[in-house]
């Protein structure tokens, strides 16, 4: 599954993304937001899902659907951006 993501227009550092008839609005982890809603309406946690930049052949990343919905990306006063453990906050992506 391709998961196409293009800047959000007036927020900066957040992306829409769009995979099939599935549609996600300014989040900033695209790939990773996408692969839990994927997820969550019960698409095999095996499938692969590839990321593109809207209007660009080359695929940026590559990852397993399963693996993806458990990261989220972490960003501290401890170095450069990291892959963590995704927790759940009600109310926030």
């Amino acid at each position: 599954m391709i998961v196409d993501i293009e800047p959000t227009p007036g927020r900066p550092g957040r992306w829409n993304a769009d995979c099939g008839a599935h549609h996600l609005h300014a989040v900033r982890t695209p790939l990773l937001s996408m692969a839990r809603k994927l997820l969550g309406v019960g698409i095999d946690p095996e499938t692969e899902l590839r990321l593109t930049h809207r209007g660009a052949a080359t695929v940026a990343m590559r990852v397993k659907l399963g693996d993806a919905a458990k990261l989220t990306v972490v960003e501290d006063d401890r170095g450069p951006p990291r892959f963590g453990k995704f927790r759940e906050f009600p109310g926030l992506e």
